[in-house]
């Protein structure tokens, strides 16, 4: 079960790679939804990975205008020496129900965590995908495929506030069982009322192709192809580690 940190960690906390302006391109408007700003650099939702919650995640509500997510950007801080597998998804949000819905609209490869201790943004490509403005959908980190008798434990940033009104923070404990995201409700105003993730959303409008952030302002850029390459290996290398009593 997720619980709310908002001490300073005892482990190093760095803010690597996280841009807090816009950027913006005359020849490819977009709409950004930014909630780092309102980020006080030490609030932590803990612990996601196994066996501990499958599931982060935030739900959003698509531009009017720009309607195509173009990137999504969440911070983690890996807890454990070992980096902790997990995988990104969107899929379209049933607010009546608080759960997802219909098939997945977009599946990273596998990806991992890197650098204990230090909170870095982790950055996905999403394809240039097509949303319907004015609908909820949820952006979430899983590790249901991955559950593989090893325990992790990654933090997420959060938010003690309602920031972003088109959304919160949703989690759900659904171990190794992927399709309880569309059976079961998830939980929401855990860190506080309309409670958010900090995060980063990037839409563009239809036919404007995708933008790749600035190497310079980005510290990791993960999609599916690059996680697929990081994360064989180290699937294959996990050793036991003495579990916590």
């Amino acid at each position: 079960m997720p619980r709310l940190t908002v001490k300073v960690s005892s482990l190093l906390i760095l803010l690597s790679g996280i841009s807090l302006l816009v950027n913006t391109s005359p020849a490819k408007a977009q709409t950004t939804i930014d909630t780092i700003p309102f980020w006080d650099r030490t609030t932590v939702i803990t612990w996601f990975g196994e066996p501990n919650t499958a599931t982060y995640g935030q739900t959003f509500t698509v531009p009017e205008t720009d309607n195509v997510l173009n990137s999504f950007t969440f911070l983690l801080r890996q807890d454990d020496p070992e980096p902790s597998p997990f995988q990104f998804f969107v899929m379209a949000w049933d607010p009546a129900n608080q759960r997802a819905a219909g098939p997945v609209l977009f599946a990273s490869a596998p990806l991992t965590t890197s650098d204990r201790g230090v909170m870095k943004s982790y950055t996905i490509l999403t394809g240039s995908l097509r949303l319907i403005s004015g609908m909820q959908y949820v952006a979430f980190i899983n590790c249901s495929n991955l559950f593989d008798g090893i325990e992790d434990n990654t933090a997420m940033a959060g938010l003690t506030r309602d920031a972003y009104s088109g959304g919160a923070f949703v989690f759900l404990n659904n171990a190794d069982q992927f399709d309880r995201v569309r059976l079961d409700p998830w939980t929401s105003n855990w860190l506080a009322p309309g409670g958010d993730a900090v995060f980063i959303a990037r839409f563009l409008p239809e036919g404007a192709g995708q933008v790749v952030p600035e190497p310079g302002r980005w510290m990791l850029l993960l999609c599916g192809g690059i996680g697929a390459a990081l994360t064989r290996g180290f699937l294959r290398r996990r050793a036991c580690r003495m579990k916590r009593g």
